[in-house]
């Protein structure tokens, strides 16, 4: 049997960028089905990848900051959730954008972390 290849940190942390992707839309799935049991999975999925990341990183959390750019608004809204504290002058432009889209789970998500935040509640996650 031949050896695994051993992932470059570049590679070790695009693949967390995935999980954490993956975990987002699995969480607007469970929202959407209106399931606590996919939301609780999903909810793991996605901060056991930050917490990777956070520790794999140089740019620690800010290695979250291309999603913002994601084509996907459930991603760019997590994304934002998690920089919100960080980079309120970045995200609140998108966040502002996701809300347009009414009737998603994403902007009812955006809603809620910018009034969140707006009150001084919100934790960043």
């Amino acid at each position: 049997m031949g050896k695994k290849p051993v992932q470059t940190e570049d590679e070790t942390i695009q693949g967390l960028l995935e999980e954490f992707k993956k975990g987002a839309k699995l969480f607007h799935l469970g929202a959407l089905l209106e399931s606590r049991e996919i939301e609780l999975k999903a909810f793991a999925q996605y901060k056991e990848a930050l917490a990777k990341l956070e520790t794999k990183s140089p740019a620690g959390r800010d290695v979250l900051i291309p999603l913002l750019s994601d084509p996907d608004s459930e991603i760019r809204g997590l994304a934002c959730g998690f920089l919100i504290n960080r980079h309120p002058g970045l995200v609140m432009p998108i966040l502002d954008e996701i809300i347009q889209e009414w009737g998603t789970s994403a902007a009812g998500a955006a809603r809620n972390t910018k009034a969140l935040y707006s009150m001084g509640l919100y934790d960043g996650v």
